[in-house]
């Protein structure tokens, strides 16, 4: 079967800061299609990847998109916890426009936000940068967020043009919301089981109940900050939840069609 990982980081040698109270060893792109190929179960045909640390330089996302020889290509997702990078964008000159156009070139097509450890951004220019980049140049937003701990942030989510919570929402509280929130067509990464505070199975089946469309499978390697990183248990899981019939929906599909990899 064909698979496309909906989220995983590489991470370069260079990228290491030792000034830094965390520093993860390095994950490079051979790493990553070694770990895959040993565990998925599958053939991983396309990715994206997630600029999502400090620690992953923007020259660590562009290079990575060159080596990963994936049929499908790959996707780049560029992290946005800088007030410069927010003030750019959602500016009133071009130069947040070519900022933009310019890491699309490059191969990115979204933007990332991870309000996990207290990313200092308003909700309100959240919701504008993700809608402009969307304008731009059709980007997606993905969001890793506690929804139990931003229940303001997550009644405006539906209404963004294409957006996805990372790690089933992290907390078993915000299911409910995050259910809400899938049949209205936000989508949900099947990511990081080993990040959650709840069993991930009654949360696959609900969400998937609500929009057959939302769950969107990936690895989140290498796990940094897990306390446990992905492993073949975790797409066992997902069939015995959900059915051998739905896993090209979930482990590609799905993913193909948010990230849009006929493009």
């Amino acid at each position: 079967m064909d698979i496309i990982d909906s989220h995983f980081h590489i991470i370069g040698a260079r990228d290491m800061e030792p000034s830094l109270p965390f520093a993860p060893p390095p994950f490079t792109v051979d790493t990553y299609l070694q770990v895959t190929d040993r565990i998925v179960g599958g053939r991983i045909t396309g990715g994206v990847v997630v600029g999502g640390s400090k620690n992953e330089r923007a020259e660590t996302l562009r290079e990575s998109l060159e080596q990963l020889e994936l049929e499908a290509r790959s996707r780049g997702f560029a992290r946005a916890d800088g007030r410069n990078f927010i003030g750019m964008i959602t500016g009133t000159s071009d130069l947040g426009a070519e900022r933009v156009l310019t890491l699309h070139a490059e191969g990115i097509r979204g933007i990332r936000f991870n309000l996990l450890r207290g990313q200092p951004i308003a909700e309100g220019d959240l919701l504008a940068v993700a809608e402009k980049v969307h304008d731009i140049a059709g980007w997606t937003t993905d969001i890793a967020v506690d929804i139990a701990e931003r229940p303001e942030l997550a009644d405006e989510l539906a209404d963004l043009p294409a957006v996805c919570i990372n790690h089933l929402g992290v907390s078993g509280v915000g299911v409910p919301k995050l259910v809400e929130l899938a049949s209205c067509g936000v989508r949900v990464k099947a990511t990081g089981f080993g990040r959650i505070d709840f069993a991930a199975a009654d949360a696959l089946d609900k969400i998937h109940r609500a929009n057959p469309e939302a769950l969107m499978f990936g690895t989140d390697l290498p796990g940094t900050r897990a306390q446990r990183r992905f492993e073949q248990g975790d797409v066992d899981l997902l069939v015995d939840v959900l059915g051998e019939w739905e896993m090209r929906r979930i482990m590609h599909d799905n993913a193909a069609d948010f990230y849009d990899f006929s493009a």
